[in-house]
């Protein structure tokens, strides 16, 4: 019979480098092995009860106070808007050109923020 990978002196080795605040991959590497199969290991040991929970960080994460409030946009034509730029149609004129947002535009969305909200139906209680 051979004897797996997990022996009860790599799970303790496990635990007392976790407590000690090292990453996956740095006990994966001490042990030989990938920071996946630590992963899992990891996985097992914590639904066992035997490991627990991480540590705190220590660093406490500050806000930065020195960012300006966002300006509001102005309304820019087709020909202004950027790549990054809102595209909502804001102002109508019957005998000028359209004008659109110009906003910084939201990851993965046409529309900044305020205008992907409105472009979503609301939901109702």
């Amino acid at each position: 019979m051979s004897i797996g990978f997990w022996t009860p002196e790599r799970d303790a080795l496990v635990c007392t480098m976790w407590k000690a605040g090292h990453s996956m991959q740095q006990i994966g590497d001490a042990l030989g092995t990938t920071r996946s199969a630590v992963s899992s290991r990891m996985r097992r040991l914590k639904k066992m009860g035997v490991l627990p929970a991480p540590p705190p960080p220590d660093k406490k994460i500050v806000p930065f106070k020195g960012m300006p409030p966002p300006r509001k946009p102005k309304p820019v034509t087709l020909m202004a808007l950027e790549r990054m730029s809102c595209r909502w149609p804001v102002i109508v004129h019957d005998d000028g050109p359209l004008l659109y947002c110009g906003g910084q535009r939201e990851h993965g969305s046409s529309y900044c923020s305020n205008h992907t909200k409105a472009s979503r139906p609301q939901k109702r209680a």
